[in-house]
């Protein structure tokens, strides 16, 4: 865990310090972040702690890798990037992602997704690679799509949102679609405002 480090020379992705726990459960009581990646209510710093401690046991046992966003040369995060569930049998993961709202419109979890990505089929050899999101959250909606990610599923009713519930889109990717898009793209690093 402590050694996985991507970067396109815009963004990169480092592993979480015990230091951004403050950060982090500032971030995750921004409403959106806490509804659309169903964060536990009142999410505190000691949760972020107990969370950053245990990742480099949730990579190695579970396939959970989560991950801070940051500016390259920042070491400040600016949001998150995670591969989850990664399963070598079926070889395949989900991504998830968040940005702070401050830092929101500028690319950066394109980027982010875009380097999590890029790594999973190069470095993990992975084959299929899946972004769950809700109906609602249009921005998570325009990154997958942006990144040659495709429609594959609605879920109905998928969970409780206050008092309603709301379906969610699954987005999937495989790894002879990823290398396409590269090639047409210009890579991972192109520009956009999602």
């Amino acid at each position: 865990y402590d050694d996985v480090r991507l970067s396109d020379g815009r963004v990169a992705l480092r592993p979480w310090r015990v230091a951004d726990a403050a950060l982090m459960a500032a971030a995750c009581a921004d409403p959106d972040i806490a509804l659309f990646c169903m964060m536990p209510a009142g999410y505190t710093e000691a949760m972020a702690r107990d969370f950053i401690a245990d990742a480099p046991r949730a990579w190695a046992q579970e396939g959970w890798l989560h991950l801070a966003l940051t500016l390259s040369g920042d070491d400040q995060p600016l949001g998150a990037v995670g591969a989850l569930a990664v399963d070598r049998r079926s070889s395949s993961a989900e991504l998830g992602y968040w940005v702070m709202p401050e830092h929101r419109r500028r690319g950066l979890a394109r980027a982010g997704v875009g380097l999590v990505s890029d790594w999973a089929f190069e470095t993990l050899h992975l084959r299929r690679l899946a972004i769950g999101t809700m109906v609602g959250n249009l921005p998570s909606r325009r990154i997958a799509r942006a990144l040659g990610y495709r429609p594959e599923a609605l879920f109905r009713s998928y969970r409780q949102v206050g008092e309603r519930r709301t379906d969610c889109v699954s987005y999937s990717l495989l790894r002879g679609e990823w290398q396409a898009w590269r090639a047409a793209s210009g890579g991972v690093g192109a520009s956009g405002d999602a």
